[in-house]
């Protein structure tokens, strides 16, 4: 039984003793970063912005129909773009006024919109800053 411990129970307890060590001096707070993990889905949920359906013309004879989903990195930030959903939607439809058909097409097209979105929003936003952009609805016609 003693073999036994000196083994496996003196290096568990000697691995363990530094791993506590490691944590108290650098100060992490264990809890903490699981319960932002463990919250984060919600927390995104709070801080995002579904657009409306909106319809506008693309530089060529066609039009397109898009809905985005503006995920922010803070609840202030999240207050500002509610404030401002004007700009928001002229944002859009500028940068859809620029765009043909062939410029939209396949995932390539669909990133460049949202760069190009994300772009024209951050640049009138003075509270925080937009994590991600969705494009939750996509019709071309």
């Amino acid at each position: 039984m003693k073999g036994l411990f000196l083994k496996i129970g003196l290096p568990l307890l000697v691995l363990s003793t530094i791993s506590f060590g490691i944590l108290y001096f650098f100060d992490i707070d264990v809890a903490k970063i699981l319960k932002k993990n463990e919250h984060s889905v919600d927390a995104q949920i709070e801080r995002s912005i579904n657009t409306e359906l909106l319809t506008t013309n693309l530089s060529s004879d066609h039009f397109a129909v898009v809905q985005f989903n503006i995920v922010l990195d803070s609840k202030k930030a999240y207050e500002e773009v509610e404030k401002r959903n004007p700009e928001v939607r002229a944002a859009i439809i500028s940068s859809l006024a620029n765009k043909t058909k062939e410029d939209l097409r396949g995932a390539k097209g669909i990133k460049s919109l949202q760069d190009s979105v994300k772009q024209k929003i951050e640049s009138f936003m003075t509270e925080g800053k937009i994590e991600r952009i969705l494009v939750t609805e996509f019709k071309i016609q």
